[in-house]
């Protein structure tokens, strides 16, 4: 229980519980993100051909 003159409270296991699951989905979301934007970035000039592939099909789109 903590008690002081400008915050009370308790923990529980429930609290606890909530708490360490919450870190443990942040940290995974996180790692997804980075292996995702790595992924990306590792092969620079697959991501070029994948870029002017989509402004050529936006350009045909148009009527250019």
């Amino acid at each position: 229980m903590i008690d002081t003159d400008w915050v009370s409270g308790s923990v529980s296991i429930n609290g606890l519980l909530l708490f360490a699951s919450g870190l443990f989905l942040l940290y995974k979301a996180a790692k997804a993100l980075q292996g995702k934007v790595e992924e990306k970035l590792h092969d620079v000039h697959e991501v070029m051909k994948e870029s002017s592939r989509t402004f050529s099909k936006a350009l045909t789109r148009c009527g250019f």
